[in-house]
């Protein structure tokens, strides 16, 4: 078991495990050119667990929020492939986005994650994160 960061030629991995989570596919061209800028930036990166074979089985996106007067981490997108959960997979990887969070002085890690996946927040709070009060609200861009 490794972590390493992504690089283009995983391309395929990443959209097949960002697929596996979310309810709405996304094609390999949508995606590319994201991952791309992800992949490239200063602030933001994409980790990948990998097996024995250094097949990557799970990623998460981590970014960097500049806030006055401290530096958050956020974790985006962490997702370890169902065939692969229970194995470790996922203790390794979120380890590797603390490494890199605090290795780029991050003073806080966040990262939200929907109630209804009880088996993740369990899996969370194990690994000692809690919950805050907090709302959190959104708004759609308006496509026409």
């Amino acid at each position: 078991m490794a972590t390493r960061l992504a690089t283009y030629d995983d391309l395929a991995m990443i959209t097949d495990l960002m697929n596996e989570f979310h309810s709405k596919p996304a094609s390999q061209e949508d995606l590319s050119a994201q991952v791309k800028l992800i992949i490239d930036s200063k602030q933001s990166d994409i980790l990948l667990v990998c097996n024995q074979e250094d097949a990557p089985v799970g990623m998460a996106i981590v970014n960097l929020i500049h806030k006055l007067p401290k530096v958050e981490c956020r974790f985006n997108e962490i997702i370890v492939s169902e065939a692969a959960r229970g194995q470790g997979y996922g203790a390794e990887l979120l380890k590797a986005c603390e490494d890199w969070a605090w290795m780029k002085n991050a003073d806080l890690i966040q990262f939200t994650s929907r109630k209804s996946r009880e088996q993740a927040n369990n899996f969370y709070q194990k690994m000692g994160y809690t919950t805050r009060d907090s709302n959190v609200y959104e708004r759609l861009r308006n496509v026409q």
